[in-house]
């Protein structure tokens, strides 16, 4: 039977069994619950300090960085300000590439989460590097604003 012009293709399901062996051997989920703790942590050092940052949450290697007008009142932005756009923009230009993230977090028009779902394999230095990116892209939204 044809269902999908690529269902059930043997390279595609070797690749994917191949992809899953190694996920298994190298013990990568457990991985990332230590990684996404320590990345966790570098981003809140990195970041929980800006004007506009008023949350960085995450599980594992799922992070999400949520973004306020006023921080303490947890205010979104107006929808067609696009904070997850100008960082992503910004990052993309630095060698970084984040995704645009969520928008409507607050009341399903408003409000800005920018997603962040690194490979299982990332290394201290890709973090420190993220970290960084991320907070150049933040500052230069925030001088925006100013």
């Amino acid at each position: 039977m044809h269902s999908f012009t690529y269902a059930g293709n043997p390279i595609a399901c070797a690749g994917a069994s191949a992809v899953l062996k190694y996920i298994v051997d190298k013990d990568l989920i457990s991985r990332s619950e230590k990684t996404g703790k320590i990345f966790l942590e570098k981003l809140k050092d990195g970041l929980g300090d800006l004007e506009i940052v008023s949350d960085i949450r995450g599980i594992g290697l799922l992070i999400g960085i949520e973004f306020s007008k006023d921080k303490e009142r947890g205010e979104p932005f107006e929808s067609d300000f696009n904070v997850c756009g100008k960082v992503t923009k910004y990052c993309f230009e630095h060698n970084l590439i984040v995704a645009s993230g969520i928008s409507g977090t607050v009341d399903g028009i408003k409000g800005d989460a920018l997603q962040l779902s690194p490979p299982f394999v990332i290394e201290e230095e890709d973090m420190d590097f993220a970290v960084a990116t991320l907070r150049d892209a933040i500052l230069d939204v925030i001088n925006s604003i100013k």
